[in-house]
């Protein structure tokens, strides 16, 4: 409802229940220190009080002065043609004035009723007002929300009806906003199933706190989701409550940010402080040693030994860099025949070891569309780990799958330890569990840049399977 709907409702109401036939209403204007016409009954409009009020005239006096007066406009204003009248003050917003042109007696119940109709009309353009500056608010929200960085998610915090979302939504969570605007619940769909406990967990809290009338000022979470064309992207929210006027939450807002690039970044970081603190220091350690005893002795293998923990060295630096290259890569599709990589990766390294038997076995072409440099580390990574610690034969399969085709690498070691495993099946680093090598983190890495999966069975030596995702479909909606 306009503030002008407000008056036409008012004057009515107010030629009616005081039984004064004529009324108008006025708007104060700020501007030029006047009262504007705003509404008037219809038989108003034949005489002259539907004009403007003036500073210097009594109504606006009374306008200022803010009491419901009774009055005889003629004796203010010898042009007006009515004998009684009643002026009501609307606070800062204006005045109404009911008038007849009869001398009628105006008595304390028609002062009291009139009182209850100022209250009542002021009330109403209050939250006129009100509504219309919220919803000013909400269009300049609208319009710096449309134009960061993060993503601004603004909900009913009793119905948890979506009342905005931004569009960067789209972009990061590849869903339509639409979507999220019918069904609110759909926002969750996109959870990485590891992370949606924790995630429901957290809001679970947030709605429960401001059910008790006691939220926190602001809530903190991270969770992982998976877009449609399956990558997995990190997110952090921070979500704050918002207090209504009797100071009880009645929306909250959430910052949503795509923080992707920056796990990574800390996770590679992690990674690369636990294997320079391990292996190089224990790595120096043994050269120091044998260094020392070459220096009494000159005699027997040390001088081989340090050959040999230099060579690790080398190697640490190498995978190092290569792990580091991998997760600052772009990502560029292209379509590649996975089974050319294959065969060209084992023809490259099979010669490292004269003892090891490696057969492959894939389909004459096997064509998708992926990150190419990716696929060829996840192959290499994989193939390398298999060939390192086989006692005799390596076998490489390719097959197709319903998402693309998935490689699966065995061979008849002894199997990686489980203390090797779980960090890269949990994607974290800690004091008690970490890989003692970048190699296993090179393969997880570059599989997740290949939005694929990851898995190894350790039961009978090792099988490394890696499911790689054709993204053609992606090419095409870019």
């Amino acid at each position: 409802m306009t503030p002008e709907e407000v008056a036409t409702v008012a004057v009515e109401t107010a030629s009616e229940v005081l039984d004064l036939p004529m009324a108008v209403c006025w708007f104060h204007d700020e501007d030029t220190e006047r009262l504007a016409f705003g509404a008037a009954t219809e038989n108003i409009h034949d005489v002259d009080l539907a004009s403007e009020i003036s500073a210097d005239q009594y109504e606006y006096d009374v306008f200022v002065e803010g009491a419901v007066t009774e009055y005889t406009p003629r004796e203010q204003a010898g042009h007006k043609p009515f004998e009684t009248g009643v002026l009501l003050p609307l606070a800062g917003h204006g005045l109404i004035a009911a008038v007849t042109r009869h001398d009628t007696r105006v008595d304390e119940t028609v002062l009291d009723i009139a009182k209850a109709l100022a209250d009542h009309v002021t009330t109403a353009l209050d939250r006129v007002e009100r509504d219309r500056a919220v919803r000013e608010s909400e269009r300049r929200f609208r319009l710096i929300a449309d134009r960061v960085d993060e993503i601004i998610y603004l909900a009913d915090a009793n119905t948890q009806n979506v009342l905005y979302l931004s569009p960067g939504h789209e972009e990061i969570w590849g869903r339509s906003l639409d979507d999220i605007y019918e069904d609110p619940e759909t926002f969750t769909e996109a959870i990485h199933p590891d992370d949606i406990d924790s995630f429901i967990a957290a809001r679970q809290e947030i709605f429960a706190d401001i059910d008790a009338g006691k939220p926190a000022d602001s809530y903190e979470f991270s969770y992982r989701i998976e877009r449609p064309d399956g990558e997995v992207r990190w997110i952090e929210t921070s979500a704050y409550p918002i207090l209504s006027d009797d100071d009880r939450p009645d929306r909250y807002v959430a910052l949503i940010k795509d923080v992707t690039d920056r796990k990574y970044r800390e996770q590679r970081l992690e990674v690369f402080n636990r294997i320079l603190r391990h292996n190089l220091r224990n790595q120096l350690d043994v050269i120091r040693s044998h260094a020392e005893v070459l220096a009494d002795q000159g005699t027997d293998d040390h001088a081989e030994r340090i050959i040999a923990a230099v060579d690790d060295l080398a190697t640490i630096g190498s995978r190092a860099r290569k792990s580091d290259r991998i997760m600052s890569m772009n990502d560029p599709l292209t379509e590649v025949n996975l089974t050319e990589t294959v065969r060209d990766a084992v023809e490259a390294m099979a010669s490292t070891r004269g003892d090891v038997s490696v057969t492959t076995e894939a389909p004459r072409d096997a064509l998708l569309t992926t990150n190419e440099d990716a696929m060829l580390v996840a192959v290499e990574s994989a193939l390398e780990n298999a060939i390192a610690h086989a006692e005799s034969t390596v076998t490489v399969v390719v097959e197709e799958s319903t998402a693309g085709y998935v490689v699966t690498i065995n061979d008849d070691g002894p199997g990686i330890p489980d203390e090797e495993l779980v960090p890269i099946e949990a994607r974290s680093e800690t004091n008690l569990q970490h890989s003692r090598g970048l190699g296993l983190w090179q393969l997880r890495w570059s599989v997740d840049k290949l939005n694929g999966e990851l898995s190894f069975d350790t039961g009978d030596g090792t099988a490394v399977r890696i499911t790689i995702t054709d993204q053609e479909d992606a090419t095409q909606t870019r």
